[in-house]
Formats: C-alpha cells, sequence, structure tokens
C-alpha cells in the first residue's frame, strides 16, 4: 500500500491478481479492498484489461472450458439435489466475458465475525449482485443483493465459530448475461 495515498498501488494490485504474494500480504490487501472502493474499482478495470491481452488459443481455450462447465452445470441442475461446492465459475450469456472474482474471504479464511465483509471483483458496470451463504449441507443461511461490490452481513447471519460455510456471487447484466464466482469455503472465529 502506498503510505501516501492510503490506496494500494498498480504493483501490489497486479501481484495480487496474479498470485504473486504470500499469505500475509493477500490478506492485508483483502482486506484493504473489502473496504476501498476506489482499490476494487481499480482491481476489477486491471482484471478486465488481463482477461482482454489474453492469446487467441488462450480465448478458445477458456471458452471450451466454459462450455464445459456449463454442461456440467446444466446436468447438476437436472439432478435432485446438485452439491453446491462441485461447480466451477460459470458464464451465461451472449456478453459472458463478465467474470467475478471473489476477493474477501478468501478460500479457507478464518475471519473474526464482526470484521466479516463479502468482496468481489464486479464483472462490469451496471452489474445486480446476488451473495449467498450457505451451511455444510448446502442449505441457504443468508442473501444479500447489491450493486456494489462488498456487502456486509447484519446480524440475521449467525454463524458458528470454527464451522465451514461456503459463499458466491452471482452477477446479472444489464443484456440478461449473467456469471458466478463458484464457492468459496471460510469460516469465523
Amino acid at each position: 500500500m502506498s503510505q501516501e495515498t492510503s490506496h494500494l498501488s498498480s504493483e501490489a494490485l497486479a501481484a495480487f491478481l496474479s498470485r504473486r504474494v504470500g499469505a500475509p500480504e493477500a490478506a492485508a490487501i483483502e482486506a484493504h479492498l473489502a473496504g476501498c472502493p476506489s482499490c476494487r474499482a481499480e482491481l476489477t478495470a486491471a482484471h478486465r484489461t488481463g482477461a482482454r491481452r489474453e492469446r487467441p488459443k488462450r480465448v478458445a481455450t477458456r471458452m471450451a472450458a466454459a462450455a464445459a462447465v456449463l454442461a456440467v452445470v446444466a446436468i447438476g441442475l437436472r439432478s435432485p439435489r446438485a452439491d453446491p461446492t462441485s461447480a466451477g465459475p460459470v458464464f451465461r450469456g451472449p456478453e459472458s466475458g463478465g467474470v467475478v472474482s471473489t476477493v474477501a474471504p478468501s478460500a479457507g479464511a478464518r475471519v473474526a465475525r464482526d470484521e466479516l465483509r463479502f468482496a468481489w471483483a464486479g464483472a462490469g458496470p451496471d452489474y445486480l449482485y446476488r451473495v449467498l451463504v450457505l451451511d455444510s449441507a448446502g442449505a441457504e443461511l443468508w442473501r444479500a443483493e447489491s450493486s456494489d461490490t462488498v456487502v456486509t452481513p447484519g446480524a440475521d447471519l449467525r454463524l458458528v465459530p470454527e464451522v465451514a460455510y461456503t459463499w458466491y456471487v452471482d452477477a446479472l447484466g444489464p443484456s440478461g448475461d449473467s456469471a458466478s464466482s463458484g464457492p468459496i469455503s471460510f469460516g469465523v472465529r
């Protein structure tokens, strides 16, 4: 983080996006992103810019992978009770370029309940986001909708320390396209 502006530097965001930071630095960056809309917007822009720079072969590979994921999800939706922790990121619609990347809590994180915030890098302008928290059996415990990329749960979300929970974000775009972050496990302490 830059001391003068109290915002993350472009270098720190790039290292975070490319997963070149250690766990302590990643935790500090996630905490900053959870409370700083300006840095979240810069992270989202950097993420989208990086996605546009991918080589055509890599894009074709990702599109094939996305098609495979959609096929698996479609089959899973037909089953009476699909396991919510088994699906990866899902993209649907005519403009499936929107990507939702979770920021905090990160996979496997244990967060103090009074500091719990859900944060993600958005899929694009004018998206509506729905955040869901599930218990270990896949039952919905809490949901929220927002046009922002951070939500703080109220007292109505009752979580037990040292129990595993799952959260994910669904994004609905202005032209009907959608994306999902895929499930992220977390806990509270």
